[in-house]
């Protein structure tokens, strides 16, 4: 009897054990959704030795600030030394410098994209918001840690600027993998050089009535030299400069997304790598949490996000499930259960929630010379009925924009033999305008 008793308790034992290992397995299988919490307003700030050229003339002798990420001037002391004048006039500060007018409102913008804003008792607004307004634009010497403040002059004929018909088909255009990787001398491919050129393509996208969606990878790492770079945490000029182009794109036809939080896992480099899919090592605790912090990296440097793309498109079903969370689009086919692909705007209704699916038909620019098969591949989705969706790479066309300095002007010109204008051309021929999915 002892020995029945003794063996009935072993088998309840190893039941319970095996039970215990069946519902932990079911717990670790399934994502828990957490709710995600915006960052609120936090304004960090941080202090920085950087000369301030106007015009290649007249040095700046002021004190700038990183506020979150943005490099900030004193307004009164930058216009003084300047050779410029002030007046306030209730609310606004009407200044007069270089021949130009322009108003600047005295109470601080509480946001995490700074605009104007008080520290110490002194009136600072971001480079962006000041210059933006005097038609001018920095140019950034990391080196000699100097910032050159020119006049903004296109070189194009107004031929090649026309703007397209407002009353066009929408198409849809996604600027893929803009990522601040000129910290990293090695692989990065936005140096400042290449973030300039980012500037004036999509100001040339902007004058031709064009929106676009930029896929930005919040977070770079590469593992191999040991680099991590967070805009929201990490404050220099080149950063700060990158985050100028952001707020020019997001304020002239640009929409942000994210594109993953790194964009890589294990050794790989950002942009290069995975992040999601079958092969992840990110638990989905992890997965997650990478979609929270991505959202949340977004938010503390003041943007909105308006999609998710997973890099590469490797996602799971689940993973996708999990997603829709926190987006409300996501840059990719749809599969649906029998892994059809959708070539058109879908959207997804399953988890109680609208959730617009974009995919990209018209594929994407694989290399500097495949401007006329991208264009081929647009015309037969135009054939076929499919939603005119594609993504390109702004830096294959770093030969086409040209850039340079003469007397106090910065001069831009883009080649129509580029990708990106042909593009433009081509669809615009066809009564296409690129804009948004909504």
């Amino acid at each position: 009897m002892n020995v029945l008793k003794k063996n009935i308790a072993k088998f309840l034992s190893l039941a319970l054990f095996s039970m215990s290992l069946q519902y932990n397995n079911v717990n670790a299988d399934e994502y828990v959704i957490e709710e995600y919490k915006d960052p609120g307003i936090n304004m960090n700030y941080a202090q920085d030795n950087v000369e301030i050229n106007f015009l290649g003339a007249m040095k700046a002798n002021v004190t700038v600030l990183y506020c979150n990420g943005r490099l900030c001037i004193p307004l009164l002391n930058t216009v003084k030394s300047l050779g410029g004048s002030y007046v306030r006039c209730g609310s606004v500060i009407d200044i007069a410098i270089s021949g130009t007018s322009i108003t600047v409102p005295v109470d601080q913008d509480l946001s995490n994209r700074p605009s104007t804003f008080y520290y110490n008792g002194v009136l600072y607004i971001s480079i962006y918001d000041f210059l933006e307004q005097l038609n001018f634009v920095p140019v950034i010497n990391l080196e000699k840690k100097r910032v050159v403040i020119l006049g903004n002059h296109c070189n194009m004929e107004d031929d090649l600027l026309t703007p397209s018909a407002v009353d066009s088909s929408t198409a849809l255009l996604r600027l893929e993998d803009i990522v601040a990787d000129g910290v990293d001398t090695q692989e990065g491919q936005y140096s400042v050089a290449e973030v300039e050129r980012l500037r004036y393509a999509t100001q040339y996208l902007y004058t031709r009535r064009q929106q676009y969606y930029i896929a930005w990878v919040p977070v770079y790492v590469n593992p191999k030299y040991n680099i991590k770079n967070d805009l929201s945490t990490d404050y220099n000029l080149y950063n700060s400069y990158f985050l100028y182009v952001l707020d020019y794109m997001t304020d002239h036809g640009g929409h942000i997304g994210l594109h993953g939080y790194t964009h890589q896992y294990g050794n790989e480099r950002s942009t290069v790598g995975n992040e999601w899919g079958e092969d992840t090592p990110y638990s989905k605790q992890e997965q997650v949490e990478r979609f929270i912090l991505a959202r949340q990296t977004c938010a503390k440097l003041g943007y909105v996000d308006e999609f998710f793309e997973f890099p590469h498109y490797a996602a799971t079903k689940e993973q996708l499930n999990a997603a829709e969370n926190y987006f409300k689009a996501i840059y990719q086919s749809y599969r649906n259960p029998d892994n059809s692909v959708k070539s058109k705007i879908y959207i997804n209704k399953e988890n109680g929630k609208d959730v617009y699916y974009i995919p990209t038909p018209a594929d994407y620019v694989k290399s500097a010379n495949d401007r006329e098969i991208i264009i081929n591949t647009i015309q037969e989705t135009v054939k076929e009925g499919n939603s005119v969706s594609m993504f390109y790479h702004p830096y294959l066309d770093k030969s086409k924009l040209l850039v340079s300095t003469k007397g106090r002007e910065r001069f831009w010109y883009y080649s129509y033999t580029g990708i990106l204008p042909g593009i433009v051309n081509y669809i615009g021929s066809h009564h296409f305008v690129f804009s948004t999915y909504d």
